[in-house]
């Protein structure tokens, strides 16, 4: 008669396995972080690029610090096609270059001294923008999914 009863039997290893295996991707998103750095950076390099002259880009538009015409300390004019920022190479050199990453926390910063007072006037340093938000989200996801 015992052959006749039907019998469930459900084994949760393998759903315990991987569901152990999120929840320790998920504790830890540190290689998430270190893709969305590397994101980051290159973003914001490319937004130096199409901005420098005034362009827009990330919807953000820099405007010039001085008007048309007027003199630089070089003694030179600013014109339509002067750059908007001086020393645009070391700022670019130094986007987002320091940075700590713990398990659940991104910080990073670009440790020039004049680079607060540049994002004041011309954002450059913000992850809100829609497509970067995304990317995170990607990267996310697949840190998790991918258990690294």
């Amino acid at each position: 008669m015992a052959n006749d009863r039907i019998q469930i039997i459900i084994d949760d290893r393998v759903a315990s396995a991987r569901l152990k295996g999120i929840r320790a991707s998920a504790g830890n998103l540190r290689p998430a972080f270190i893709n969305f750095e590397a994101y980051m950076q290159r973003v914001i390099t490319l937004m130096f690029r199409r901005n420098r002259r005034g362009g827009g880009d990330r919807g953000v538009t820099w405007p010039f610090f001085k008007r048309i015409g007027q003199l630089r300390p070089s003694g030179k004019r600013v014109t339509r096609n002067s750059s908007l920022m001086r020393d645009t190479g070391r700022m670019i050199t130094a986007v987002l270059s320091k940075s700590r990453r713990t398990a659940t926390r991104l910080e990073m910063d670009t440790p020039v001294e004049y680079a607060k007072w540049q994002h004041q006037m011309r954002n450059f340093q913000f992850f809100e923008y829609p497509k970067d938000v995304e990317q995170l989200r990607r990267f996310i996801i697949r840190s998790i999914g991918n258990g690294r």
